[in-house]
């Protein structure tokens, strides 16, 4: 863990979970980069809202993500990473739409029946670049077995929306698009 401005945690340690746990004693007014890796922490805390960049990897559910993500109207840049087991991260159905003026890069990986919901659902500021890495869960009897199965139109909406946000403000010098298919 480093403290100051940055904070960074690489461990999980369980107390950080327990509900009378609180991180920075809910005080970190000169904290702007946020990263988590596996590590259980409540997001509901009054600091987040003075977030420039806030970065993830570990299990959320999509809708207090993204309640979360409205209390903050500084971040601009958000690093998701939801591809570690279990694949299973709780979506409901009504889910917040969210606008966050500041934003200028979301980069996201997540299992691929997560990526269209939770994208959907962030509203992209002009200009905002997106990174996306959609990954298949373990090949098994109640998963996906082959990608012409998957319907990608809905993503595709999705993507769109992005790229015609980037383009309309950014003069494109370089594209990489690939779809990697890797069994498991």
């Amino acid at each position: 863990m480093t403290i100051g401005q940055r904070a960074s945690f690489n461990k999980q340690p369980v107390v950080l979970s327990l509900p009378e746990f609180s991180l920075f004693s809910d005080d970190a007014p000169l904290l702007s980069v946020f990263s988590l890796k596996r590590v259980p922490v409540r997001l509901q805390v009054p600091w987040l809202s003075q977030l420039r960049h806030l970065g993830l990897a570990s299990q959320v559910a999509v809708s207090e993500l993204l309640e979360r993500l409205k209390e903050m109207p500084l971040i601009e840049t958000f690093d998701l990473d939801l591809t570690t087991p279990p694949f299973q991260v709780p979506i409901t159905i009504d889910l917040p739409n969210i606008i966050l003026p500041r934003r200028r890069h979301i980069r996201v990986a997540v299992v691929f029946d997560m990526c269209t919901p939770l994208l959907e659902h962030i509203n992209p500021s002009p200009g905002c670049a997106l990174s996306l890495d959609c990954q298949y869960p373990p090949m098994g009897p109640n998963n996906i077995t082959t990608a012409a199965e998957v319907d990608y139109g809905p993503l595709r909406r999705v993507l769109s929306r992005y790229s015609q946000s980037y383009l309309d403000h950014h003069i494109v010098t370089a594209v990489l698009l690939a779809f990697l298919d890797i069994l498991y």
